[in-house]
This record gives structure tokens, sequence and C-alpha cells, in this order.
């Protein structure tokens, strides 16, 4: 659930500064309005990744670390094992 949460957070920030550079860019002038709307977009387009990849990981966290050396070490020899054939 904190992915989400973090996802969200970050596209809300990310797009709090594209806005502003939205607003900034409608102001400008020829090839500084181009380029503004151009950041704006990419800006737009990172907000939107960042809540889809804060929903399709929902449950893939690396809790492999947490577990202690006996399951670090059974995770290497099945990896091995699987490698073999």
């Amino acid at each position: 659930m904190h992915m989400i949460a973090f996802g969200v957070l970050h596209a809300t920030a990310v797009l709090v500064v594209a806005f502003f550079v939205a607003f900034a860019a409608a102001r400008s002038c020829a090839l500084l309005k181009v380029l503004g709307t151009i950041l704006a977009l990419w800006l737009l387009l990172l907000a939107i990744v960042s809540i889809w990849f804060g929903v399709m990981h929902k449950g893939h966290h690396m809790h492999g670390w947490m577990e202690g050396p006996a399951n670090a070490a059974a995770a290497v020899n099945a990896a091995a094992n699987n490698a073999a054939y």
C-alpha cells in the first residue's frame, strides 16, 4: 500500500511543478513557449508513470534481506539449481 501512496505523493509533486512550467510557458514567446510545453508534457508523463509503477509493483517488495543468512543461502542454492538446468 505504501508504494501506491508514494506514487501518488510523487505524482502530485511532479504535477504541481508541471502546472507551473506550463503556466510559465503559456506566458512566454516563440521557442521558449514550445520548450516549456514539451517540458510540462514530459513532467505529466513522469507523473503518470510514477502512479503506474506504484500500482503495478504493489506487493512486490524485496524482503529477502530481512530474513537472515539462512534464507539467503537457500535462495542462492535454489537459483544455482535453476541455472544448472
